[in-house]
């Protein structure tokens, strides 16, 4: 592809490898704002088979998370940023109208703040409503900000089968390949694309406390949202929640033909 080339940061920045993540992200913005980047992240295998019109330079992503890039071959294959993507292919037709994936153009009137514990007990706030934004950017990591009711919709699509009002959102085979186990070498955690496979459906957990479930056999979306940090108090709580509501809610029934 003449089109697009990459760019390596550890070809630019001499102990990158040796940088902590927050000096990675600081450099990325200056970078970006100095017009030295355009674009998202991409993984460097994937470049060549991409379709549509990519912007002319992209960072090459080397993080932990395989996330950010994704979102970044998102990019690329829509031709669109990648919240816009999530916004017009999934929010709209969900109903989330009250979803985005930034602080900046979230309502920060209808946002708590964020609080972690100190080792020595207690808690601290690391994030209040008008702060500073987590990070600079959008990302496929992390950062959707959300409702319960919001949150509802999406993970509910995954138990219809990736269907809403008779159109087909999400394909079958897409919902199977996020709900089931993909690394079944990898014992005990046994997760799908973007949800953890469990004995009783899947769920998924953020970095702010926030935790969700599907229970297929109930017909049930569960959640408890919450912003803090996990601790070990915390998932023990969430998980005596999740309990008591599977023994309040009897499997659904299915219909004999």
């Amino acid at each position: 592809r003449p089109d697009l080339t990459l760019v390596d940061p550890r070809t630019m920045v001499e102990d990158w490898d040796s940088m902590s993540g927050a000096a990675r992200t600081a450099w990325y913005e200056q970078a970006r704002q100095d017009g030295d980047l355009e674009g998202y992240v991409i993984p460097r295998a994937l470049h060549r088979s991409l379709p549509g019109r990519p912007p002319r330079r992209h960072l090459l992503f080397t993080g932990r998370d395989p996330r950010n890039p994704l979102a970044g071959v998102v990019e690329l294959a829509s031709g669109e940023p990648f919240a816009d993507y999530c916004k017009e292919r999934f929010y709209a037709p969900l109903g989330m109208k009250d979803s985005c994936h930034h602080e900046d153009v979230a309502d920060n009137d209808r946002m708590s703040v964020v609080v972690k514990e100190r080792d020595r007990g207690g808690w601290r706030v690391v994030w209040r409503p008008h702060g500073k934004p987590t990070l600079p950017f959008v990302r496929g990591s992390g950062g959707m900000i959300s409702t319960a009711s919001d949150y509802e919709k999406f993970a509910r699509l995954f138990l219809r089968g990736g269907e809403r009002g008779g159109r087909q959102l999400l394909s079958r085979a897409r919902v199977a390949d996020a709900t089931e186990d993909q690394i079944p070498h990898i014992e005990p955690q046994r997760y799908g694309f973007g949800w953890r496979v469990t004995d009783f459906g899947w769920s998924h957990t953020g970095s702010d406390g926030t935790y969700v479930w599907c229970s297929p056999a109930r017909d049930l979306v569960g959640m408890v949202l919450t912003q803090t940090q996990t601790t070990p108090a915390l998932t023990e709580a969430r998980q005596s929640f999740r309990q008591a509501v599977h023994a309040a809610v009897a499997p659904v029934r299915k219909r004999s033909r």
